[in-house]
């Protein structure tokens, strides 16, 4: 099927991107570390390795399963589903949404991005208060935030993450998108290939492995964060929370905003390559 203007301009910059990606050059600072963590993982013991990524595996699969189960995801499709019967009124499922133009899926999965990111803002920004609940609470809520936001905008464009191919390309997306950037180029033409397939995909029969070595640079900054948030927060000073709440918020909505990012253009991708095909 031939694309339309618009759908070759945004073709267009996804190949940029792609190639923006391809020329990051990481800092010696960047490689000591990747040095520093992969040291400090092979003290362990084999076996107490693969049992710590097992772990937090099954724990990102978790959040992912809870949030699929939560009332207020089952409302979002509702009423996107909804918004979208106003222009296309033959459109009863998730996967009847790439009738729309590209355009339309767009505006849906911004939106999707401007919301959490300004979650994610808001979370930030609660970590100036004085509340070591709210602290202990933001590995996991940004978990949520983004697991979340990127399962959105694979619905906006018409891919159902109920399904379990897609939920595990969700929690791919969330993988890829999380590791550092000297890492991204690999795991993102991984996740291209998975879905070259021309077969209508149900079940997921590849790799679920998510998390190792490689990935622990995300955990570790988001740690890192919170100890010098609570550095400041310890000062007696009250414009020290400020300067808490700033650097949380700031933060936290680059870390979204750059998943987000990533997770509109694989699906742009998968939209238009799926066209193209």
């Amino acid at each position: 099927m031939e694309l339309t203007k618009y759908e070759r301009e945004i073709w267009e910059q996804i190949k940029n991107w792609e190639q923006e990606q391809l020329n990051y050059v990481a800092y010696d600072f960047e490689y000591k570390v990747d040095q520093w963590i992969e040291a400090t993982v092979s003290k362990l013991p084999e076996n107490i390795q693969n049992q710590f990524f097992k772990q937090l595996d099954q724990w990102i699969f978790f959040i992912q399963t809870a949030i699929q189960q939560t009332e207020s995801l089952d409302k979002r499709i509702e009423r996107l589903l909804t918004e979208a019967k106003t222009t296309h009124t033959e459109i009863e499922t998730i996967n009847d949404l790439k009738i729309l133009p590209i355009e339309y899926l767009n505006l849906f999965a911004d939106r999707q991005s401007s919301i959490h990111q300004l979650y994610s803002l808001f979370q930030g920004a609660s970590l100036g208060t004085k509340s070591n609940i709210l602290l202990l609470a933001d590995l996991p809520a940004m978990a949520v935030i983004n697991l979340r936001a990127i399962q959105l905008i694979s619905i906006s464009y018409g891919y159902d993450v109920k399904k379990p191919f897609e939920m595990m390309m969700a929690l791919k997306i969330f993988h890829c998108a999380t590791l550092p950037k000297r890492f991204r180029n690999k795991a993102w033409f991984d996740l291209l290939d998975e879905v070259k397939k021309d077969e209508v995909k149900y079940f997921y029969d590849g790799n679920e492995q998510l998390t190792d070595t490689t990935w622990l640079t995300a955990p570790i900054m988001q740690v890192l964060k919170l100890l010098l948030i609570t550095l400041f927060r310890n000062k007696k000073e009250d414009r020290f929370s400020f300067v808490s709440m700033f650097f949380g918020a700031g933060l936290n909505y680059h870390f979204t905003k750059n998943i987000t990012e990533f997770a509109k253009r694989f699906y742009q991708y998968r939209y238009i390559s799926e066209k193209i095909t």
